[in-house]
C-alpha cells in the first residue's frame, strides 16, 4: 500500500510538473468517462469519472445562423503584423503557425471538428467557392496575423472578404480589422482607421493594452472568458446590431461582434496570447454572434457520476444553442448543441 501510494504522489508530480513545462497540457486531450448532452426539451447531463466543475449555457442566436465549420488562414510567405503578447511561465513562444496549431487542438476539445487550415490562395478559393454556392451563412474564416492578405482585401468596399461577409460569412480576427493589407513578399500596406471602418464603423479603436478587469459579468463567466487585452478593439458606442463582451475599460471591450451585411465581423484585441486563443476558440465552437443574448447559465460540480438538469429558458427561445463545458478554466470537454 505505502509503494503504491509513493508511486501515485511520483504520478501527480509528474503530471503537474509537464502542465508547467509544457503548457496547457489540459487544453490538447479530452479526458476518458466525461460526456455531456443536451436535448430540445431543454435537459441536459454532464458525466464524468473523475470530478470537475461544470457550465451549461443557453443562448438565443436570434436567426443568427450556427457555425459549422472555420477555414484558418495560415501563411508565412505574407506579413504577420501581430506579435506575442502574453504566454504562461513555461509555454512555448507563440507565433502565427503554433497560435494555429494550438486553436485547432482548442476546437478540437471543445468538440467543433470541422475546420482546416489553409494559406492566402486556398483561403480566398474557400470563400470564393462559399459566395458561388451560396453557403456563407453558417461558415467562418479565422485571420490571427493581424492582416488580411491581398488575395482576399485590397482596402475597398469590393474586396472578397467583404462580398463573403455580406453574403453571410462570419469573419474571426485577432488585431485591429482592416487596417493591414497582407502581401506575399512579407510586406503590408497600413491603411489606417479608413481599412477599420469598412468591417465596423466605429470612430474609435483602442490603443491601450489591457482591460482594467472591470467586465461583461454574465457573459465572462457563462463562456469563461480569459483575455484582457484591448489593442485595436473598437469602441461599438453608436454602431448598431453589435455586441462587446468579455473584459472591457468602460468603452473597449476584448471580444467586440458586428453585423456586416448577413453575417458578421468578431474582433479580439491584442496580438497572440494563450489566453485570446482560447478565448477565439470559445467564441467559434459555441457560435457565439453580434445578436446572441445569454438566456440562462448552470454552474456546478460533478464528481464520479451524471447531473441532470433543465434550462427552463428553451421554451419560446428562437435559435437556441446549448454550450456546455466541464473542467472550468482547465477545460476537459466542450460541446455545443443548436436546436
Amino acid at each position: 500500500m505505502e509503494h503504491e501510494m509513493d508511486r501515485s504522489l511520483i504520478v501527480l508530480a509528474v503530471a503537474v510538473i509537464a502542465v508547467l513545462v509544457i503548457g496547457e497540457a489540459y487544453v490538447y486531450g479530452g479526458a476518458a468517462g466525461v460526456s455531456v448532452r443536451a436535448s430540445e426539451d431543454g435537459s441536459y447531463s454532464v458525466t464524468d469519472s473523475g470530478t470537475d466543475p461544470y457550465d451549461v449555457s443557453l443562448i438565443d442566436r436570434h436567426g443568427f445562423p450556427a457555425i459549422k465549420s472555420v477555414t484558418i488562414l495560415c501563411d508565412d510567405g505574407y506579413a504577420a503584423v501581430n506579435k506575442v503578447s502574453f504566454v504562461e511561465i513555461g509555454s512555448p513562444r507563440l507565433d502565427q503557425k503554433s497560435y494555429v496549431e494550438r486553436l485547432s487542438k482548442n476546437l478540437d476539445l471543445l468538440g467543433f471538428g470541422s475546420h482546416s487550415v489553409a494559406d492566402a490562395e486556398a483561403f480566398a478559393e474557400s470563400l470564393r467557392s462559399d459566395i458561388a454556392s451560396g453557403s456563407c451563412g453558417g461558415k467562418g474564416a479565422v485571420v490571427v496575423s493581424g492582416a488580411l492578405p491581398d488575395t482576399v482585401y485590397d482596402g475597398t468596399e469590393s474586396s472578397l472578404v467583404l462580398e463573403w461577409m455580406g453574403s453571410g460569412g462570419s469573419l474571426y480576427f485577432v488585431g485591429q480589422i482592416g487596417r493591414y493589407v497582407g502581401h506575399m513578399d512579407g510586406t503590408f500596406d497600413d491603411l489606417g482607421a479608413s481599412g477599420a471602418s469598412l468591417f465596423i464603423d466605429s470612430d474609435e479603436w483602442s490603443g491601450k493594452s489591457k482591460a482594467d478587469g472591470s467586465s461583461s459579468q454574465a457573459w465572462r463567466d457563462a463562456l469563461m472568458l480569459r483575455c484582457l487585452d484591448l489593442q485595436g478593439s473598437p469602441c461599438l458606442d453608436g454602431v448598431p446590431d453589435s455586441l462587446g463582451i468579455g473584459y472591457d475599460d468602460g468603452r473597449f471591450s476584448t471580444i467586440s461582434m458586428a453585423r456586416a451585411g448577413s453575417g458578421q465581423a468578431c474582433v479580439f484585441g491584442g496580438g497572440y496570447s494563450d489566453a485570446q486563443r482560447q478565448d477565439v476558440a470559445t467564441i467559434i465552437a459555441s457560435s457565439m454572434c453580434y445578436c446572441a443574448e445569454l438566456l440562462s447559465h448552470d454552474h456546478g460540480e460533478v464528481a464520479r457520476g451524471t447531473v441532470k438538469g433543465n434550462l427552463d429558458s428553451m421554451q419560446g427561445c428562437e435559435s437556441p444553442t446549448v454550450y456546455a463545458v466541464v473542467g472550468g478554466f482547465f477545460t476537459v470537454q466542450g460541446r455545443a448543441f443548436h436546436f
